[in-house]
Order: C-alpha cells, then sequence, then structure tokens
C-alpha cells in the first residue's frame, strides 16, 4: 500500500467509512477470537495498511492528520464489532496522541514519523505505571539497565515499541521514575501470555516483563521526580480518556442493540420491559 491511498485524497473518503469496512471483515471473528483467547493478529494487519493505525500522524509528518474526534469515531465504530480491537488500537492512539500533542506545541516528536512510515504499534504500560511505576532501573555508561514485569500491556503480541517507565531508587535528587521506549526486539524483552479477561481476551494485554534490558540515553524521553504527580499526565490523560472510552463506547452499544433484540423476544415477560427500560436509562446517562 502507498502513503497516498492511507491518507484522505477525495471529497468522498471519511475514517468513519474506512472504520465501517474494517468492523465488517472482524465482526464475524471477534467471538471465535475471544473465546480462544489469541491475538487478532490479522486484524491489526489490516489497520496498518489501511491507514487507521497512523491517521493521527499529522500532515507535516507524512501523515493523514486526521482528527481527534476522527479517531473517537473510528474506534466506537469498531468496538461495535471488536471490543478487544478497539480497546487495544485505543492504547495505541493515546501514544501517538500525546506525541501529536507535544508536534503542535513545539516539542521534538520524531516517533511520528516512524509510526507512519513503519506502520509502528506502540504499546503502553502506563495504567499500572501511574505516577509511581515500579520494577528497577540501574544508571550505567550510556543510559540504563532496566528490570520489570509490566501488566496489562494490550496488544503486546504485535507491539513494536513499549512506552514504558521505571523507577530509579538510587537518583542523585532522590527516587526518580525513567520514561523510556524499549523496542519489543530488544534483548531481554519477553512476553509472559498472562491475560484472560472475557470479552477482550484477544487485546493480547500480556505481560512485558524486561529483564536486564539496556535503555540507551536517546530512548529516555524523561526523568521526574517519584511520588508527585507530574504535569506530563495532564497531557497524556486529555489525549487517552476520550480515545479509551469511545471503544469501550463502542461496545457498550452493540451490547445494547443485542439486548434490546432479546428483550423485544421476550417482552411477554412481565419482567423483561422494566428491565430494558432500566438497561435504556443507565445507558443515556452514560
Amino acid at each position: 500500500m502507498t502513503d497516498e491511498t492511507a491518507a484522505p485524497h477525495t471529497e468522498q473518503f471519511t475514517w468513519l467509512a474506512v472504520a465501517r469496512d474494517t468492523a465488517a471483515v472482524l465482526a464475524d471473528q471477534a467471538a471465535t477470537y475471544d473465546e480462544s483467547g489469541d491475538f487478532h493478529h490479522e486484524a491489526f494487519r489490516l489497520v496498518r495498511e489501511n491507514g487507521i493505525s497512523s491517521m493521527l500522524v499529522p500532515v507535516e509528518c507524512g501523515g493523514p492528520g486526521a482528527s481527534h474526534a476522527e479517531a473517537c469515531a473510528v474506534l466506537a465504530e469498531i468496538g461495535k464489532a471488536d471490543a478487544a480491537v478497539a480497546v487495544t488500537l485505543s492504547m495505541h492512539f493515546h501514544l501517538v496522541a500525546t506525541q501529536v500533542w507535544r508536534f503542535n506545541h513545539g516539542f521534538d516528536a520524531p516517533i511520528l514519523e516512524r509510526v507512519h512510515a513503519e506502520k509502528l504499534i506502540l504499546v503502553s504500560t502506563g495504567a499500572s505505571d501511574w505516577t509511581d511505576s515500579y520494577g528497577s532501573a540501574t544508571r550505567v555508561d550510556g543510559g540504563f539497565r532496566i528490570s520489570a514485569r509490566k501488566a496489562p500491556s494490550s496488544g503486546a503480541p504485535t507491539g513494536d515499541i513499549a512506552i514504558t517507565s521505571v523507577p530509579w531508587m538510587d537518583g542523585p535528587d532522590g527516587p526518580q521514575v525513567v520514561h523510556c521506549a524499549v523496542p519489543f526486539d530488544a534483548e531481554g524483552v519477553s512476553i509472559d501470555e498472562t491475560w484472560n479477561a472475557t470479552g477482550i481476551r484477544a487485546s493480547g494485554s500480556h505481560t512485558i516483563v524486561f529483564d536486564d534490558v539496556f535503555v540507551p540515553d536517546r530512548a529516555v524521553s524523561l526523568i521526574r521526580p517519584r511520588g508527585p504527580w507530574p504535569a506530563l499526565w495532564n497531557t497524556v490523560i486529555g489525549a487517552a480518556m476520550p480515545l479509551i472510552m469511545s471503544a469501550y463506547l463502542g461496545a457498550a452499544d452493540r451490547a445494547v442493540e443485542i439486548a434490546r433484540e432479546v428483550g423485544r423476544a421476550k417482552a411477554d415477560q412481565d419482567h423483561i420491559p422494566p428491565t430494558v427500560g432500566q438497561m435504556l436509562n443507565s445507558y443515556a446517562v452514560a
């Protein structure tokens, strides 16, 4: 696929249409993958090829330059068909979106060009790392040696680069947290298949194992005090939550459709109409 086919180039093009075509391919296979727990590699081959995985990359960085709102709509549409793929994609998207924010505010964000050109999938460990992080980092010549087990890490089986953090307890200014990017093919990186959550088993949110992995200084994006709320999270959370919740909203949309269909078939049972009504009220409020 050429770069041109990954970017909108006609008035008729919409990312939502691409998402609907993608969802149509995924819908029939989602239940099978959830039952088996196998990661859906074919789904991520598809989103790499049709441009969805790099849709947020700005035009200035070689990408299509889709908006945050368009990405949310894509995730909701895919979520209706395959919640595991949508949730995994949202984790990748929020990392890309954070870099887009950096780029738009005049900071370096060289990974964006690579996400588009190399069709990279980024994997986050931030949900469990939070402000304190966990594991260990040791300063060595030219960088750090890190060891940790990071879970959940959605998309680990298809990931190219893990975006993670590790405490550096003997930092010169007290306990620090080292934020870094680690390629999955780096020596000492492996995946322990620990994930088995009903409904999104196929997200591959397994444990990434970092066993004395060397991280060069150039791969370190931030070193900050351990514990206090970092300003970085203001950007990350702002970028992440609309995307992540869009994936879950899509799954909820489809779940409600299914429940209503079942409810109609059993509407003669006295408890069904009020139960469906309560569900719809909760759905509307959410």
